[in-house]
């Protein structure tokens, strides 16, 4: 019975190190080494001290055992403490603070299915961004690499209030009287910070060239968008009025989002088969179609669906996502998971040349 609880840390210890593996080298495909260095070092002490409790005296263990509990109970009372007394968030809880102290104004606390269903009431036209990358693993008739057409469509929300943009005649953030010049003097090509995360205009990337250059601006990009999507894109949407090209490559992740794309025999078409194309310019229609449908059926699941359960809080509990976040709010920012850092050692598929060429 001694040897019980020491067993039960040990198989728990050995179950977190390697759930940390996966998330290192696996889902982050090994660009997060230096963030995930310090669960490695506090996961192999777990480990260390499981299998030291096997040799210890009676004594010993059972100091060891109630300090061991206590603890965990402790930081597991703090981390439901963290979780329902600052909204579930520490930094949305920091967030909050500071846009009241510098705008005066309430930090709009509100889900993105709360605030789609409240502007729903006051005008039916009303969508989300969808982005593109949902539809890389559906087996597809049609991709579609915009999003629904002439309708306000609600972005994100990282800075107080919801960003929200009215869609051009294909479904890009644009004016929809840019596309009626005779020459198109930058196109424009992303992810999220081409597409307008999480600014209104004229704040976003194409607005402010706009102004600075007095000149006609188109932006293609999409938010999650990678290598290979854009290049789907501007082979479908370009035309051949553009003078120039303006590729935002994102360092931290295009590459790990190549790889997904690349998992669609569909997108692969644009690079082999030089002629290939899906004529999205003229299924407009089909495109609004299938992405309302969409829409309106993540809606139901969200709505069907309980919603504690919805935001993962127990999920989040049990990784002690409050608490975690809390202790390392006071390390050094390498430990901090808010910006992505570029790997040298992260093998660039092949088929990245081909689409630069």
């Amino acid at each position: 019975m001694k040897k019980l609880f020491p067993l039960i840390f040990l198989i728990l210890s050995l179950l977190i190190f390697f759930y940390i593996l996966f998330k290192s080298e696996v889902y982050w495909d090994g660009t997060r080494r230096e963030y995930y260095k310090l669960y490695y070092i506090f996961s192999t002490l777990l480990i260390l001290i499981s299998i030291f409790l096997f040799f210890l005296n009676q004594k010993f263990y059972t100091y060891i055992k109630i300090i061991l509990i206590s603890s965990v109970f402790s930081v597991y009372l703090s981390e439901i403490y963290l979780t329902f007394s600052i909204n579930g968030s520490l930094e949305l809880y920091k967030k909050i603070k500071l846009y009241k102290k510098k705008t005066g104004n309430n930090y709009d606390t509100r889900s993105k299915i709360e605030f789609y269903n409240n502007l729903k009431k006051l005008n039916e036209n009303v969508s989300v961004v969808v982005s593109p990358k949902n539809f890389i693993e559906e087996n597809n008739n049609l991709f579609p690499l915009s999003g629904i057409s002439n309708s306000k469509t609600i972005n994100c929300n990282e800075n107080g209030y919801w960003s929200t943009y009215l869609s051009d005649r294909y479904g890009f953030n644009n004016p929809d009287d840019e596309w009626n010049k005779q020459d198109i003097e930058f196109i424009i090509v992303g992810d999220s910070y081409g597409h307008g995360a999480c600014v209104n205009r004229p704040f976003d990337i194409a607005s402010v060239i706009r102004k600075l250059s007095n000149k006609t601006v188109l932006n293609l990009s999409y938010s999650g968008n990678g290598p290979l999507l854009e290049f789907a894109t501007l082979n479908e949407y370009m035309g051949k009025n553009a003078k120039n090209l303006l590729w935002l490559y994102y360092e931290g992740n295009d590459i790990k989002n190549l790889k997904q794309e690349l998992k669609s025999d569909l997108l692969k078409s644009y690079i082999y088969n030089e002629n290939f194309s899906q004529k999205l310019i003229f299924k407009q229609n089909i495109i609004n179609d299938k992405l309302k449908y969409y829409i309106d059926k993540k809606n139901r699941n969200i709505l069907d669906t309980n919603e504690f359960f919805n935001k993962h809080k127990l999920f989040k509990i049990i990784k002690l996502n409050q608490f975690r976040g809390f202790i390392l709010s006071y390390l050094p920012s390498k430990f901090q998971l808010v910006t992505y850092k570029p790997d040298n050692n992260v093998e660039i598929p092949s088929e990245f040349k081909k689409i630069l060429e």
